[in-house]
């Protein structure tokens, strides 16, 4: 029997303007809210997530996850909240054994997307380091200003 393997892809699209942060709030917490744009995920060509978020904060819980795979050496779950949404986590990662699947409160479709946990790891980071180049090139502000500036939900 064939293994069956799950492909995973990440989109998104700046919905913000480049020049809704004046220069005196690109380094202002409030700002990880301004930074709006719209993620997509597909699995298998199929849209699974599509939602419009605060491509900032995502980008801080995405990095915050993985300094803790670092320094837990292993792959933690990863759970993404909002301040702007109190209905759970928007997107998280489960990990069990060596597979992991991704769950959603907004999926679009329901579907299988069981991944093997380092492949499912290694999009999340490729995507974490997309953000942080795509927001500070788009926006024109350094995204370390915010790490640790803007409250995170723990899990």
């Amino acid at each position: 029997m064939d293994k069956l393997f799950n492909s995973l892809e990440f989109t998104y699209e700046f919905t913000s303007d480049s020049h809704c942060i004046p220069d005196c709030l690109k380094t202002d917490a409030s700002t990880a809210l301004r930074i709006e744009g719209l993620l997509t995920i597909k699995i298998n060509g199929q849209i699974y997530f599509k939602a419009d978020l605060a491509l900032l904060e995502f980008y801080l819980y995405l990095n915050a996850w993985s300094k803790k795979n670092k320094k837990t050496r292993s792959i933690n779950e990863f759970h993404y909240y909002s301040m702007e949404f109190d209905e759970g986590a928007i997107l998280s990662l489960l990990p069990f054994g060596q597979k992991a699947r991704l769950a959603s409160i907004w999926e679009e479709e329901q579907m299988y997307n069981v991944f093997d946990l380092s492949y499912v790891s290694e999009k999340l980071i490729d995507l974490m380091d997309c953000l942080e180049k795509d927001i500070e090139e788009y926006y024109g502000l350094k995204i370390k200003s915010f790490i640790g500036k803007v409250p995170l939900k723990k899990y």
